[in-house]
């Protein structure tokens, strides 16, 4: 009990470490149903066929299952233990979270797959075959293609996991490391699991284009363990700076462009910090305040039918939801200025006592 609830802890981090990866798509997409999904031998053997550096491999893919997940070729029995724990607790947190706001959510059942690499050539020709996409610049992504998630571990001899020692975050959270297993960035994995359980959980739907602030909304707002906290330093303090810096900068970009944006720029430039970060702020604000006009977005782009759309019908469907875009603009930017009062405001007693580390 005590170490389930560790574990639990694990999840309720202050700060986001790092840019984390996208979500990828191809439209259209086949989705087979939940009763016409493969079994798990099918399953590996199908991801095998994708992973050009094991085709002379004689020892099979290592495999660890819970009751949501299946774990790839992850390191050892106690790392994949652990791990497993982790992803099962923000699963139930990602559950909780919309439940209670009110969204009525669906559970098919089917393993939620998760693909592990320490090579990054690896993980880039994995990226290309089963995707269609070298993805080099980001060291995790989602694939509703494929619908797993892809993440590429430390392995360098000087990086700290190799040495014994947590990777650090910024909110000081870790899984724990010893000298043959890697850390983990939580918020980096809680984020991919966020884009996962959007489309298998009936938030998203596969095939159907969305603009990055409803994907990458939705994951920059679970980073942090969950969407519905009320303050903003607790729900994701360093997206909150980045986007007070795109108002500081005059770099916020207008709704009536923001909006239908359904690709953010490749790499790790000013330009993709700012929009993970205005997709952050923005569907943050819409759960908040416009809620039940969020919930009348999404369920109508789920009825879509697959395919590519243009940007004037992308804008007709986001005003047919929130109204006209100049009433809405000036909403929220009264909103991102007021975040910055509320970023530097003192914490209350309570909550500083709560984000304290435990004693050891």
């Amino acid at each position: 009990m005590q170490q389930r609830q560790t574990i639990r802890q694990m999840f309720v981090p202050v700060f986001l470490v790092a840019m984390v990866g996208p979500c990828t798509a191809s439209w259209p997409l086949p989705v087979a149903p939940a009763s016409d999904a493969p079994s798990t031998q099918a399953m590996l053997r199908g991801l095998e066929s994708q992973m050009p550096h094991r085709t002379d491999a004689r020892s099979p893919l290592r495999t660890h299952e819970t009751e949501h997940f299946i774990l790839v070729d992850a390191y050892d029995p106690a790392w994949s233990t652990t791990l497993g724990r982790a992803l099962e607790d923000a699963y139930d947190a990602f559950y909780d979270c919309w439940e209670q706001a009110g969204f009525r959510l669906q559970r098919n059942g089917e393993p939620l797959v998760w693909v592990f690499f320490d090579d990054s050539r690896h993980y880039e020709s994995y990226s290309e075959r089963a995707d269609r996409n070298a993805i080099w610049w980001t060291k995790s992504y989602y694939s509703s293609r494929t619908n797993r998630v892809a993440l590429l571990l430390p392995s360098a001899p000087e990086d700290p996991a190799r040495m014994g020692l947590p990777v650090a975050s910024a909110d000081g959270q870790a899984m724990p490391t010893d000298d043959t297993s890697p850390g983990l960035d939580l918020p980096r994995a809680r984020h991919e699991l966020a884009h996962q359980l959007a489309f298998n959980a009936g938030l998203q739907k596969r095939g159907v284009m969305y603009p990055i602030w409803v994907s990458e909304g939705i994951a920059t707002n679970f980073e942090s363990g969950r969407l519905d906290t009320a303050v903003a330093r607790t729900s994701n303090a360093r997206r909150c700076r980045t986007l007070l810096r795109a108002v500081k900068t005059d770099n916020l970009l207008p709704l009536r462009e923001f909006v239908v944006m359904t690709r953010t720029p490749p790499g790790k430039g000013e330009d993709r910090t700012m929009a993970y970060a205005q997709s952050w702020g923005l569907f943050r604000y819409l759960f908040h305040n416009r809620r039940n006009d969020l919930k009348e977005y999404l369920s109508a782009l789920h009825a879509l039918r697959p395919g590519r759309r243009s940007e004037s019908e992308m804008l007709r469907e986001f005003e047919r939801a929130f109204g006209p875009l100049s009433v809405l603009e000036r909403q929220w930017r009264e909103h991102v200025r007021s975040l910055r009062s509320a970023l530097e405001a003192p914490a209350p007693a309570q909550q500083v006592a709560a984000d304290a580390p435990a004693a050891r």
